[in-house]
């Protein structure tokens, strides 16, 4: 499913919940796929951002920059044990980070946060890979991993 805003489209591939078997499609030329995987047993914000071109870590983390048309109703939540992903162009995602992700079954009322993640396009990724975030339980507390293939 494509949504066009802002003069950019985005595609939002199906919720793999690992139900099917398969994994989600690798990301086509020209494109970044960013994956964002839920191990955790409670609702999650995956608190991700984007920028078009290098921005300092303050700058990436803006609220203006969030994407959150993804998840639940496209409203950027991933429910438990689930996943989902996004694909934007290599333009839209010079820099790609993780605030950590806020874990609860409410905003009001998190039970923690994450490991925060800033990733730059042809230093940590390039154009045409997919970034998976992976969001877990670490001891007490929550830690947010990636891969790039």
């Amino acid at each position: 499913m494509g949504v066009s805003g802002a003069g950019c489209v985005v595609t939002i591939d199906p919720i793999d919940d690992g139900g099917d078997g398969g994994g989600d499609p690798g990301s086509q030329d020209g494109t970044v796929t960013i994956r964002v995987v839920n191990n955790t047993t409670t609702g999650l914000d995956p608190e991700i951002y984007l920028a078009d071109g290098p921005v300092s870590e303050s700058e990436l983390f803006d609220d203006s920059r969030k994407f959150v048309e993804f998840g639940v109703f496209g409203l950027g939540v991933i429910d438990a044990l689930s996943s989902d992903s996004i694909t934007v162009t290599c333009e839209q995602a010079r820099m790609v980070g993780t605030k950590g992700g806020t874990f609860g079954e409410t905003v009001q009322d998190p039970q923690g946060t994450g490991t925060k993640r800033v990733l730059a396009q042809e230093l940590q990724f390039n154009c045409g890979d997919r970034i998976t975030f992976i969001y877990s339980r670490a001891g007490d507390g929550f830690e947010t991993t990636f891969e790039v293939d």
